[in-house]
């Protein structure tokens, strides 16, 4: 059998930059750090234009070089900058006897997204007399694609809401402030509107003075959405319908981020219609990063942060309820013993916080029942249960003080408190008390947060530290004594399939 041949997508641009190469593509915009990757792509990029077999290649190198291009080939087809050139024989739809499209928005911008359409293909393409305006004639039967300015914004949802009422297709362009939402809807699809993505997108560039209208992302974008079009009624590939792209006008970055229905969206009836959508596959806790420009959290880096003895990541959680475009919020500073506790407690930290204000502080999640009703006990603890407590001495350091100590040196002292629910707290001088399950769980938390003040002294912001699993058996005795009970809480789409969230509260129903 032949060996597939891997080509150049026809939309990537590639540039050397400083330490690596900055590359573009309708998938999204990112850079390949290392010193060789813009001379390897130099000489491989005409190769893959006309289509290139990897083993060949691999067998005409050194080992060194084999596995070092191994390893960049597979990465550029993960980022989707490769791909499979199809097979002698293997049918793909043609763009020309697909329905037709139409073209909407400003003048300037329909031509435009019109020219794209056709250069991908597609033959029956209307240029509505007023593009600004299609009739219903010219809308008739036809998909949509339209580029609408931030000023003309509510007409182009307008007419998308029109064209899902009739089952047809849309892929719009929208813009607020420097950022440009791009984002398709088949009728009948279980997945996110225009409408959807406009009421959730989150972005630096939304809160930046609007330009002129697209400015030189016009083009880019038409292609983005032609490229989106082909994929779904060519293709057949529904999982761009899953996802929009977000473009910063300035700088021509793309953001290809999921994006799920949002549950207030006025066309809920039409969303519950097309059923549920399928569970995301990417893993926790990557899968809530995917989601950076609509889901609760827009980043957590540790770009400018001290990242010794402990590690640190700065949180940028997006607005709460929001119903239209908005800038980034802020966020907390976590801090853990390890990169992979510090995301793990950002990322459950961002959805706990994500979650409508009703549910109140004591809540959590985790990947089963156990581990969210833990944090959803200590999130309670933290806040209600002031009184009760009577100090206690821990005659020997916590295994929890002794790993700390190997890290970060000498630790300041810790006192404990004791709860007749069992429950535990402690707090180092000058700190608050944090509250845990067992006294090392308390100690970790306080201790975490003291060091954290110690290696990053011009934080003035709040410190969350990583809350430690919780491995005893003792949570039912915990909520009991309380007397609290507990209950499921539904989770966004997003990561339904993966966390599971529970809510505390007193039998009362305090909270």
């Amino acid at each position: 059998m032949t060996e597939p041949q891997l080509i150049l997508r026809d939309d990537v641009y590639y540039l050397p930059v400083r330490d690596g190469v900055w590359l573009r593509t309708a998938e999204g915009s990112f850079v390949l750090r290392g010193r060789d990757v813009a001379a390897w792509l130099a000489r491989l990029g005409p190769l893959f234009d006309r289509g290139l077999t990897p083993e060949k290649l691999f067998d005409s190198l050194a080992p060194a070089q084999a596995r070092y291009l191994r390893s960049l080939i597979d990465l550029l087809q993960q980022r989707q900058v490769l791909h499979q050139r199809p097979r002698a024989g293997e049918h793909r739809a043609d763009p020309a006897t697909t329905a037709g499209m139409v073209v909407a928005g400003p003048t300037r911008y329909a031509i435009l997204a019109a020219d794209a359409l056709a250069q991908a293909g597609f033959r029956d393409v209307v240029v509505p007399a007023e593009p600004d305006r299609p009739t219903a004639a010219e809308l008739s039967g036809r998909h949509l694609v339209g580029m609408f300015p931030a000023e003309q914004a509510n007409a182009g949802l307008a007419l998308a809401d029109r064209e899902a009422a009739d089952g047809i297709g849309t892929w719009l362009g929208l813009t607020r402030g420097r950022a440009l939402l791009l984002k398709g809807q088949l009728a009948g699809h279980a997945s996110a509107c225009p409408r959807c993505a406009w009421r959730r997108l989150a972005h630096r560039s939304v809160a930046l003075p609007v330009g002129d209208g697209f400015g030189a992302a016009a083009q880019l974008a038409a292609g983005v959405l032609s490229q989106e079009v082909i994929r779904v009624l060519v293709d057949g590939d529904t999982r761009p319908l899953t996802e929009a792209a977000v473009i910063d006008l300035d700088t021509l970055q793309i953001w290809r981020s999921a994006v799920d229905v949002d549950p207030s969206c006025p066309a809920t009836d039409r969303h519950e219609h097309a059923g549920q959508p399928a569970p995301r596959t990417a893993a926790f806790p990557n899968l809530v990063l995917s989601a950076r420009c609509f889901g609760p959290l827009a980043s957590c880096s540790p770009e400018g942060l001290p990242q010794l003895p402990l590690t640190m990541l700065q949180l940028v959680l997006n607005p709460l309820g929001r119903t239209e475009p908005a800038a980034l919020g802020d966020g907390p500073l976590v801090v853990a013993e390890t990169m992979a506790d510090a995301r793990t407690e950002s990322l459950s930290l961002a959805v706990e916080r994500y979650l409508p204000a009703g549910s109140g502080p004591g809540v959590g999640v985790g990947a089963d029942s156990t581990a969210a009703t833990a944090r959803a006990l200590t999130h309670w603890a933290d806040t209600w249960l002031t009184d009760g407590w009577s100090g206690r001495t821990v005659d020997r350091p916590t295994a929890e003080r002794n790993r700390l100590s190997s890290l970060a040196g000498e630790l300041p002292p810790v006192h404990h408190q004791a709860h007749p629910s069992g429950m535990w707290r402690a707090w180092t001088p000058g700190g608050t008390p944090l509250t845990g399950l067992d006294p090392g769980q308390a100690e970790q938390r306080a201790l975490l947060t003291a060091l954290a003040g110690r290696q990053h002294p011009g934080w003035v912001g709040e410190i969350v530290p990583a809350t430690p699993p919780y491995a005893g058996t003792h949570l039912e005795r915990h909520t009991a004594a309380l007397g609290l009970r507990t209950r499921p809480v539904p989770l966004p789409a997003l990561v339904s399939a993966h966390l599971v969230g529970v809510e505390t509260e007193q039998d009362g129903g305090q909270r």
